[in-house]
Parts: C-alpha cells; sequence; structure tokens
C-alpha cells in the first residue's frame, strides 16, 4: 500500500487551532442569541473539525509497513525505486486530477477524481484555494509492468508506457496526441523519465503558435465577461453588474497572462 499524505499534521493542526476557538464562538452566539446564521457555520466548522481529527487519528494509527510520502499542500514525490507526483490528465475539454507512479519500466496514472471540464478547472485553479489534508491510498502491488498495469485496471487510470514522450521544459507526458497530456506538479530526480521518449526543442515558430492560441483564448475569454457585464448592467441599469463582471475579466486577463509568459520563457527559454 503506497499513501500520498496530502497535508501535514502541523498544517491541520494550526487549522484546528484556529477552527475550534471560531467553532465555539458561532455555537454560543447560536445558542444564546438565537442568530441561525452563526448555527449553520457551527456546524459546518463542527464537521471540519471532525474529519480533521480522525485524519489525525489515523495517522496515528497507520501501519509501519506502509510507505508513506510526504507532501505539502501542494505536491508530493518520493525517490527510490519509483517516484510518485500529483498529476493533471488532458484529453480534450476534460482534465482530471490524479497520481503519477514512475518506475524503471515506464508509469502508471491513478485518477483522484472524475474528469471536468477544462473551463471549470481553470476557473477551479484561478479562484479556488486547494488544501489537501485528507490522505489518498493506492493498493499499487508493485513497480513492475504487471503490477501497475493491474493497478490501472483496479483503479481505473490508464498506463503511461516507454512510447510516451517526457517534456522536461513543460513538464508533461504525451503520446501522438491520442492519450492527452500528464502535467505533473513536481519535477522528478534526475534521470528518472530516461525511460520515455524525450521531446525535441520547440522551434520557435511552434513557441510563437503556442503563445498566440494562449492569447486568443485570454482575449475571448475576458471579452465575453465584459460583453455580459455591459449587456447586464444595460439591461437592468445596476452599474455594479458591469464592475464585478470587468473585475473578473481582469483576474481572467492577469492569469492568461502569466500563463502566456509562462509557454514562452518555460518553452522556449528567455
Amino acid at each position: 500500500m503506497i499513501t500520498l499524505r496530502l497535508g501535514r499534521s502541523v498544517v491541520a493542526a494550526f487549522f484546528l487551532v484556529a477552527a475550534v476557538p471560531l467553532f465555539v464562538a458561532s455555537a454560543f452566539v447560536a445558542i444564546y442569541l438565537q442568530i441561525w446564521q452563526a448555527g449553520v457555520l457551527a456546524v459546518l466548522l463542527g464537521l471540519v473539525i471532525a474529519r480533521l481529527g480522525w485524519l489525525l487519528f489515523r495517522r496515528q494509527r497507520r501501519s509501519p509497513d506502509e510507505v508513506v510520502v510526504e507532501g505539502g499542500a501542494f505536491g508530493a514525490a518520493v525517490s527510490g525505486p519509483a517516484f510518485l507526483t500529483f498529476a493533471r490528465h488532458s484529453k480534450g475539454l476534460w482534465a482530471q486530477r490524479g497520481v503519477l507512479m514512475v518506475a524503471d519500466h515506464g508509469g502508471v496514472f491513478l485518477p483522484m477524481g472524475p474528469s471536468i471540464h477544462f473551463l471549470f478547472a481553470f476557473l477551479q485553479a484561478v479562484f479556488v484555494p486547494t488544501l489537501r489534508f485528507a490522505d489518498v491510498s493506492f493498493d499499487v502491488g508493485g513497480t513492475s509492468p504487471d503490477a501497475m498495469a493491474d493497478a490501472a485496471r483496479r483503479h481505473r487510470g490508464f498506463v503511461v508506457g516507454p512510447d510516451w514522450t517526457w517534456n522536461p521544459r513543460g513538464r508533461s507526458l504525451h503520446r501522438e496526441d491520442l492519450d492527452g497530456i500528464v502535467a505533473l506538479e513536481r519535477a522528478p530526480d534526475a534521470g528518472r523519465m530516461d525511460v520515455f521518449r524525450q521531446a525535441r526543442p520547440m522551434t520557435e515558430a511552434e513557441l510563437r503558435r503556442k503563445v498566440v492560441v494562449a492569447s486568443l483564448m485570454g482575449v475571448a475569454a475576458s471579452g465575453t465577461l465584459l460583453g455580459i457585464g455591459v449587456a447586464g448592467s444595460a439591461w437592468t441599469g445596476n452599474s455594479e453588474i458591469l464592475v464585478g463582471f470587468a473585475s473578473f475579466a481582469g483576474l481572467v486577463a492577469v492569469a492568461f497572462t502569466i500563463a502566456v509568459v509562462a509557454i514562452r520563457f518555460g518553452e522556449g527559454g528567455p
């Protein structure tokens, strides 16, 4: 059994230190002042506190034979017979978060949840903070090709074989555009990805086309949001609608600008 520890115990404990007093205060206000909103907040905080407490209790009782991969809030990696990292599989208009394990003969991608539309995934990544406290456990059974194929079948994942291409600058794996792209959250150890084909350097024309496409997507997304704001404001006569959508469009524009800069200097170099 391989367990990826998504959040450190100290982070969860620090969160509890802040959540418990807020829970007590909300419960006091709900009971003595009879404010139902405070009661709802107290119930939600109580569920969160109970969940984190149960996770911390399970960590203390974990089997010593279990391989635990320590990681911060945004990734995990381990050296040794296998490399593990959180990853994102994108295919067409859909994206899926999961775990990538790479061994000497190839790798396997194991999903952590269902696929979601890329637009929702983008908005979630930009505007929704991710705090991963729950651990994720996979019964891989070994690092041999047969064991990884069996793990892929049981966990509804797929094998990432030597016919996939590794792009170190983009920190991603792909296979002739047939199976999408697997983007890694953490960089692997030196030489770990030699089992895969190595990507050729991107030409200046390809890089320029990639930058243009990303820029057009940013302009289209920002313009659409701004247009909705203008139409909504004109229809209702409420200027706050325009301000809200304009702010949203500005944030999207900033996010796409960062993406374009990352593509330009990440793929092509300075």
